[in-house]
């Protein structure tokens, strides 16, 4: 079997559990680890591939130009890919060879002995006092849209929900009883649903954003709209902050 094919068999099983984004993670990792094996090793049968394949394209991606791939995120010196993404794409390439052991497709698995890369500990950069002053001064709480925005930044910073959980957020997914504790349920990765805690601030913005400023006649039921009254998507979120 061509590996592409399993490929293909292996990304319609990850619809069952898994987002269109991750999905699309998935698609992307293969598609190039597909594209290295045969321009530089001239494989293309899943039978034919060995651990040594797999550790000398663990190699090559550690020398790959960050974004080499990407015409829109151009690279201007010399930096490589992150030790961070090269363990993505062992993590995608072991989770592959091991649903084609489960399906049968090969009888030797080669990821056994595929070793995991050493990543370094990270600190994510989080906004100061003075960036989040400055992000909610910059909205016009006058106006259905500036309100909004403000409502946007305080539930973010109040929960820590990704964005596109933000922007999935539907009015039955928000609760705000006076006499129970406020919350969201917010629908996750591999669509697991969670329920997240509101502060009593908060929740006071997402009712006056819901009752007054959000017009009541919209039939769509996401909770952010746009300013054409249609659903909010996480580039719209990212280019206003």
């Amino acid at each position: 079997m061509k590996i592409t094919d399993a490929v293909k068999g292996y990304l319609l099983s990850r619809k069952m559990n898994c987002s269109d984004k991750t999905v699309e993670w998935y698609r992307q990792k293969l598609a190039h680890f597909c594209m290295v094996l045969q321009q530089e090793y001239e494989v293309t049968m899943l039978d034919e591939v060995t651990v040594t394949h797999l550790r000398l394209f663990v190699e090559l991606m550690k020398g790959t130009k960050a974004n080499a791939n990407n015409p829109h995120k151009p690279t201007k010196d010399d930096t490589t890919v992150s030790d961070l993404t090269v363990k993505g794409y062992v993590q995608v390439i072991k989770g592959f060879f091991n649903w084609c052991i489960k399906e049968e497709l090969i009888t030797k698995n080669p990821v056994l002995k595929l070793e995991n890369p050493k990543v370094g500990k990270y600190v994510i950069k989080t906004f100061s006092s003075d960036q989040v002053r400055q992000m909610l001064e910059a909205c016009n709480t006058h106006t259905m849209i500036g309100f909004r925005d403000y409502t946007i930044i305080l539930l973010l910073l109040d929960t820590g929900i990704r964005v596109s959980e933000l922007c999935s957020l539907t009015l039955d997914r928000v609760y705000l009883e006076v006499m129970n504790d406020a919350f969201i349920k917010v629908l996750g990765k591999g669509r697991k649903e969670r329920e997240v805690g509101l502060s009593s601030d908060v929740a006071q913005y997402l009712w006056k954003y819901i009752h007054k400023h959000r017009h009541p006649r919209i039939t769509i039921t996401r909770l952010f709209l746009s300013i054409c009254s249609a659903k909010i998507l996480p580039f719209m979120v990212l280019s206003r902050c």
